[in-house]
This record gives C-alpha cells, structure tokens and sequence, in this order.
C-alpha cells in the first residue's frame, strides 16, 4: 500500500464536507454516526458510534475541537 492510499488528506478530499469531520491530522468522523460522547477523564473522551460496538478515545484538543465544531452546526459545505 501507498502512503497515499491512506492519507487522511486523500479521504478529504474525496468525502463530502457535507457529511464529514476532520478533527485532526489523521481523524476524520462522520458526525450523523456519533451516538454518544462520554467524557471520562479531563484528558479522554469516548465517542461511540451507531453500528460499531467499539469506541474511540479521543483527548482533550480533539474533544474540544469536536465540541465546537457541533456547536457550530457541524459539517459546511466549503
């Protein structure tokens, strides 16, 4: 496999900003999937997704982040 062929840069681009967020250098979520957030610590968040059973850690800077991005009204189209 290509660096390029996993390059969250390459998913970007090719995702709809309609439907995704990028909330940092290698995390991408498509936030109509996010079932839950639980915060668990002052550095860790949970984010659990409808139709996964596992969760996805996420700290402080991405949890922040996603935060805001919600609060914002979630994914624009650029």
């Amino acid at each position: 496999w290509s660096s390029d062929v996993c390059s969250s840069d390459l998913w970007e681009s090719v995702l709809p900003p309609t439907h995704f967020l990028r909330l940092g250098r290698s995390l991408i979520i498509q936030p109509a999937k996010l079932r839950a957030t639980t915060w668990q610590s002052r550095d860790e968040t949970l984010l659990a997704f409808h139709g996964c059973e596992n969760t996805l850690s996420i700290g402080r800077v991405l949890a922040m982040r996603l935060r805001q991005m919600l609060r914002d009204g979630g994914p624009t189209e650029v």
